[in-house]
């Protein structure tokens, strides 16, 4: 690591996702490279004891004060950092855009991300953090210029991605989207919106739930909505897609729906987002009457998982396009 950061002065990207790379190492590197604009330290599994005693040797290795002025993007995931080793890292990159944490023991962003001074970030990834809920609303509230928003599973930290499947630790409830949705609304720049696996979110199963207010004001504005895993969002949830004269087509492109609880009729709104490109229903309840009509308005979608769809026959799932052509002819 010394030869490569002697070798590199003015690296700008360093990618050492998945490696076996150690804090004390990565110290001289990245003090010998100022200008980095991108580091991406995702999935390093011998970081466990990094708040402890190799904290001290990893900033002992750096410059006093030091900080990378240039940095924009920062990826974590799949660490085992804490709040302890994140907070030093933050106040190092005070022009960060996008901030990737999930599947890490991070718990408490208002303290580090506003300490840490960087609110033009665009990009904020905490799935399958134990962020608790109030915290979330707090710092997003600060984050006006955010675009993306990946905060699926949330309320589980065991830094792994099995972690997902445990849905009694899920701490997004209806009440925290309503929150949330209060201060998304106001946001004039979200582009992609990532709620995979909060499977408590639609169990107060009342009319005009936390999800359709979601979609209606947040969601549909959108160019990517991911809601797979929410197994109480119903078809009705999702009228808000539907175009009004105060709201016109939705921009979606991507959304995936996957093991959901919607159905046919659900087949109506998505017809309306002629954006659509990709759409993801796999183990819902649509059948083949059900998709005909959103292949039929979205003339650019290209990608349908249809995947455990029971109400679509297993030989025409992969070949689905090619079932509506002969049905249409």
């Amino acid at each position: 690591m010394r030869a490569a950061a002697e070798a590199s002065p003015a690296l700008k990207i360093l990618n050492l996702n998945y490696t076996s790379v150690t804090p004390s190492s990565l110290a001289p590197l990245i003090s010998a490279c100022p200008d980095l604009e991108v580091l991406k330290l995702a999935g390093i599994q011998n970081w466990a004891s990094f708040t402890d005693a190799t904290t001290s040797n990893f900033y002992t290795g750096l410059p006093e004060g030091f900080q990378l002025p240039a940095l924009r993007t920062l990826k974590l995931r799949q660490t085992s950092l804490s709040d302890a080793a994140l907070n030093p890292i933050l106040k190092m990159c005070p022009a960060l855009q996008r901030l990737d944490l999930s599947f890490t023991l991070f718990r408490h962003p208002p303290q580090l991300l506003a300490d840490a001074r960087i609110p033009a970030l665009q990009k904020l990834s905490l799935t399958s953090t134990g962020v608790p809920t109030a915290d979330l609303v707090e710092i997003v509230r600060l984050l006006p210029g955010l675009r993306t928003l990946a905060i699926g599973a949330l309320g589980v930290n065991q830094g792994s991605r099995k972690s997902i499947g445990y849905s009694s630790a899920m701490t997004m409830t209806d009440d925290a989207l309503r929150s949330l949705t209060g201060v998304l609304e106001t946001f004039q720049h979200m582009e992609n919106i990532n709620l995979v696996g909060n499977t408590k979110l639609g169990l107060s199963s009342r009319v005009d739930g936390a999800l359709s207010e979601f979609i209606t004001k947040v969601g549909r504005r959108c160019k990517k909505l991911n809601l797979a895993g929410i197994h109480s969002l119903h078809s009705s949830d999702l009228i808000g897609l539907v175009p009004t004269e105060a709201n016109g087509v939705s921009p979606l492109e991507t959304l995936m729906l996957n093991n959901t609880g919607i159905d046919d009729e659900a087949g109506l709104y998505l017809a309306t987002c002629s954006s659509l490109q990709t759409l993801a229903v796999a183990g819902t309840k649509l059948t083949s009457e059900g998709i005909f009509p959103i292949i039929d308005a979205c003339e650019k979608l290209e990608n349908l998982d249809l995947t455990s769809c029971r109400g679509v026959r297993v030989v025409d799932r992969r070949r689905f396009f090619e079932v509506w052509e002969e049905a249409r002819t």
